[in-house]
């Protein structure tokens, strides 16, 4: 007979492990979608973020290729700095802390009640924005449509 007592600890750890690896890969697997993340991105991020330019924070736009090949941080890392970057910091995190250094100590909302699909929206909007069709009176003033209007 089995004594459970002895392997309690371990079987413990073991489910621990599984349970957390999964809830990464999980996270990793997620497929954003630009559109919806457009929209939570103009809703919840820029008043601080542009993508194309510095405002309060950083320019967000091709963040995630950037972190990836300058720190070598993947999709877990924004899930834990958007849902709670004060608790990231805290942890010791290196490149959370040189960001909060190099921003002057600017605490960025904390966003807990994004799912992990809404925080892969975002970065999906982050590194392929939709592309924005031309207005209507600038196709009527392109070059083309104004040699059209002369002939």
């Amino acid at each position: 007979m089995i004594s459970w007592r002895k392997h309690y600890k371990k079987v413990l750890l073991a489910v621990s492990l599984l349970l957390t690896t999964s809830a990464s890969i999980y996270a990793q697997d997620l497929k954003g979608d630009a559109k919806k993340g457009e929209t939570l991105f103009k809703t919840n991020c820029s008043a601080c973020h542009a993508l194309d330019k510095q405002m309060v924070g950083p320019a967000l736009g091709g963040v995630v290729d950037r972190l990836k090949t300058e720190q070598n941080l993947g999709v877990d890392w924004f899930q834990k700095w958007i849902k709670d970057n004060k608790a990231l910091r805290a942890s010791g995190d290196k490149y959370a802390n040189e960001v909060f250094e190099k921003f002057k100590k600017v605490e960025m909302t904390q966003f807990p009640s994004l799912s992990d699909q809404d925080v892969a929206d975002i970065l999906e909007y982050t590194t392929n924005p939709p592309k924005v069709e031309p207005a209507a009176e600038d196709a009527a003033n392109s070059p083309e449509a104004q040699k059209a209007a002369q002939e």
